[in-house]
């Protein structure tokens, strides 16, 4: 997973979006759990200027996950940035 990660971060870096989000939504199914993993896929989102997508990935880690801290971190984040 961590070599993904470099990926999508270096895709992100050299203005590839369609390959960092076709790599963050491959990672992100294959562990749907992983807040880090949900809060990549945002990032890729928000920087491929893909805002409404952005705002329901929030609103699907607010119903997974009520009351976390790091969702509520990440709706402040990229709430603040939109």
């Amino acid at each position: 997973m961590a070599s993904d990660v470099d990926k999508i971060r270096d895709h992100l870096n050299n203005n590839r979006h369609n390959e960092a989000l076709t790599l963050a939504r491959k990672l992100a199914r294959a562990s749907p759990g992983d807040l880090k993993v949900r809060a990549l896929l945002i990032e890729v989102l928000f920087t491929k200027g893909e805002h409404g997508a952005v705002q329901t990935e929030l609103a699907e880690l607010e119903r997974d996950h009520t009351g976390h801290a790091d969702v509520q971190k990440l709706r402040v984040r990229f709430k603040k940035r939109s």
